[in-house]
């Protein structure tokens, strides 16, 4: 469309980066998104690859929704329909002798809401895992074995365009997982790691069909990783949640 084509063209003739997030709905996904605009924003204002205080921990109630970011709002009824992308690409320098690139930032409706059937969602999220530089599947809780085989199912809608490519049809998988309250791991990147090894691993007495679906996840990804959070507070579950710094737990914030 012409919406997209203008949107591209602002990239000019840098190298375009994609990210996108997707997973079941209502699980906070357009609210994260908004604050990784928030993240590129202060990222593009900066000359050395350094956001700052991105946050702006110093203002703290300031909303943050709106046309600041992905519209969001708890509930049980869906914000986002189909693909929505940021309307203009970030240019990201990630040091001062860095190449400038372009960051799309894309979200998605939520998997396995009574709205869209199988197909429609398998087909939304077949496509932006091929579009995608990094794919985030936002979660709560654990991993579990219908997590991993729903993402081995929309691998395969994307998997069409394997046979154009030579080597891995994916880039960069990353689970954010919210509402983190196992222990064993800690909160953050590496905790993550260890967390999505054990998960991702393949232990003999598995089904066959769990194997191959981790098999499909190892052979497709050029990475994976995953990022724990904790809960973010009560004001942040609320109505009347406005998006701002100061109604998260600190916890959540770091």
């Amino acid at each position: 469309t012409q919406v997209l084509r203008d949107i591209l063209s602002k990239a000019g003739d840098y190298p375009i980066a994609v990210i996108t997030i997707a997973g079941p709905g209502r699980k906070g996904k357009s609210f994260m998104l908004s604050y990784i605009v928030r993240y590129l924003q202060a990222l593009e204002r900066s000359e050395n690859g350094d956001a700052g205080d991105w946050m702006d921990k110093k203002n703290p109630n300031v909303p943050w929704n709106g046309n600041k970011g992905f519209s969001f709002r708890n509930g049980m009824d869906r914000t986002t329909d189909g693909i929505w992308m940021w309307t203009r690409p970030f240019i990201i320098k990630k040091s001062e002798s860095d190449s400038p690139i372009a960051i799309l930032v894309m979200d998605t409706e939520g998997c396995f809401d009574p709205y869209s059937n199988d197909q429609e969602q398998s087909s939304i999220v077949g496509l932006s895992l091929l579009l995608s530089s990094c794919f985030i599947y936002n979660d709560s809780g654990l991993i579990n074995e219908n997590t991993i085989a729903t993402l081995a199912k929309f691998m395969q809608y994307g998997q069409i365009a394997s046979e154009c490519f030579d080597g891995k049809v994916f880039q960069r998988l990353m689970f954010l997982i919210r509402d983190w309250t196992t222990t064993g791991f800690e909160y953050g990147a590496a905790g993550g790691q260890g967390f999505i090894l054990k998960c991702l691993s393949s232990k003999p007495r598995m089904a066959q069909q769990a194997k191959d679906n981790r098999k499909l996840i190892h052979d497709n990804f050029e990475d994976y990783n995953a990022y724990l959070m904790p809960f973010p507070g009560r004001e942040v579950v609320s109505d009347d949640f406005t998006g701002s710094v100061g109604e998260m737990n600190e916890e959540f914030q770091n």
